[in-house]
């Protein structure tokens, strides 16, 4: 009898051995099926971004790419179907500035920033109508609740002041830039839409002329997107009767005739891997933007 009680209990000892064994495997295995899972998701959201960053990459350096026009870089064929595949997103441009969506401003999604020191430049086609386009420089509303009331320009300022002086120039030699106080963008024209159609410039040959007039007696000079605006911030705005004196602006663009290549042009890359969406974006320069040149000569 002794001797079958130590046999059933072996028997038992070893059944519940066998269980422990079992419930450790099971759970080693979910557990390593866990980590291969993790892994491969790893390898895949890796793979993703790499092959998106590629598709810039192929798309800056390829041969076709005039790095003097870059603004002629297209979008590439989207081949992106539901978790699988690329798309290739190329933004160079639009008829206003700032491009749908791609602002600038950290406080409204409808405008750009322009400050002193970091000027705005715009490769500027020919056959615009300029009687259609229009400038809005605004103190931004950095704080919620705030109106055009609250950041309206205190007084204290001249209305005559210039603030934003503006150049137009051509690769042909030919340039024309605002002549005096009152033809540059004034303290009067913040929060206000201006036109820059009937300002005075000054050639660079020493002859005065509208900017509108000058623009259309030279036709031949903007041809081929040879021709740059630039806006430069040249003083400082102090904004209401106790707030403060900022060194920079929002502003918008409307009503081009023509597509206007953006300052930088954006590439947006999209790259599916096993279900992982990988996205990477940059900003190219299309023009050079030569701040040396940030100082007015004012008549």
């Amino acid at each position: 009898m002794l001797f079958k009680n130590n046999r059933g209990s072996a028997m038992i000892i070893a059944l519940v051995i066998l269980i422990l064994l079992t419930i450790m495997s099971t759970v080693f295995i979910e557990k390593l099926f866990r980590f291969s899972q993790a892994s491969d998701g790893i390898e895949n959201s890796n793979m993703a971004y790499y092959s998106a960053l590629w598709i810039i990459e192929e798309t800056l350096y390829g041969p076709w790419v005039n790095k003097y026009t870059p603004w002629n870089v297209s979008s590439g064929a989207s081949v992106k179907n539901a978790y699988t595949g690329k798309t290739m997103t190329v933004y160079t441009g639009s008829t206003s500035v700032p491009y749908s969506w791609r602002w600038d401003s950290p406080y409204d999604s409808n405008y750009n920033i322009i400050g002193i020191g970091e000027p705005v430049q715009l490769v500027i086609p020919n056959g615009i109508d300029w009687s259609s386009v229009t400038f809005q420089f605004r103190v931004p509303k950095t704080e919620s609740g705030m109106t055009d009331t609250t950041v309206a320009i205190w007084t204290k300022i001249n209305a005559q002041t210039g603030v934003i002086l503006w150049t137009l120039a051509s690769s042909w030699g030919l340039s024309l830039f605002a002549s005096g106080e009152t033809n540059i963008v004034q303290a009067s024209d913040i929060n206000t839409n201006w036109s820059i159609l009937s300002e005075n410039g000054t050639s660079n040959a020493g002859t005065s002329s509208q900017f509108w007039n000058f623009y259309l007696s030279n036709p031949w000079m903007c041809t081929g997107y040879a021709c740059t605006l630039k806006l430069s911030m040249i003083r400082s705005v102090p904004t209401g009767s106790n707030g403060p004196t900022l060194n920079f602006l929002e502003y918008k663009i409307t009503g081009f005739t023509s597509t206007i290549p953006s300052q930088y042009m954006t590439l947006h890359a999209e790259w599916y891997s096993q279900w992982f969406l990988r996205t990477k974006e940059i900003q190219f320069p299309q023009i050079t933007t030569n701040t040396a040149l940030d100082f007015a000569v004012l008549q």
